[in-house]
């Protein structure tokens, strides 16, 4: 039951139709990623670029979805573990060492940026000479 006013009751339907038929976890603002697009790359569709598991450096047999799944998991695990950690501190600790343990590291594995040591690497801005995080 709509509460709308009558005026705008046709206006709402066509808002919701066209809400079905779009992803409900993706929202692209000012057409960047156009729907047909988006079709395409849920439909892993030949034409698009990208979507094949070599493309990814995958073992053989093993597909994009179950990549993402497994890696979500384990993200998951990662992100439980850091809040078990960090639920066990006390009021002057800061956490640094046990979101950088617990949480940042693991997601870097998982991403596969390997394992970043604390002073291991700079960030340039392209606009200052200056280095970052060393």
């Amino acid at each position: 039951m709509c509460f709308c006013h009558p005026r705008k009751e046709g206006r709402r339907n066509k808002m919701l139709t066209r809400q079905k038929e779009l992803f409900t976890t993706i929202r692209s603002e000012g057409g960047l990623l156009p729907l047909d697009f988006i079709r395409k790359v849920e439909s892993f569709a030949k034409d698009v670029k990208g979507l094949s598991p070599q493309d990814y450096h995958l073992i053989e047999g093993e597909s994009i979805l179950q990549k993402i799944s497994n890696d979500w998991a384990r993200a998951q695990n990662a992100w439980n573990a850091f809040k078990k950690a960090r639920d066990k501190l006390g009021e002057s600790d800061t956490g640094t060492q046990e979101a950088r343990e617990k949480w940042l590291l693991p997601l870097f594995t998982i991403l596969e940026f390997g394992r970043l040591d604390k002073g291991a690497f700079a960030v340039e801005d392209k606009h200052r000479d200056e280095n970052y995080f060393t």
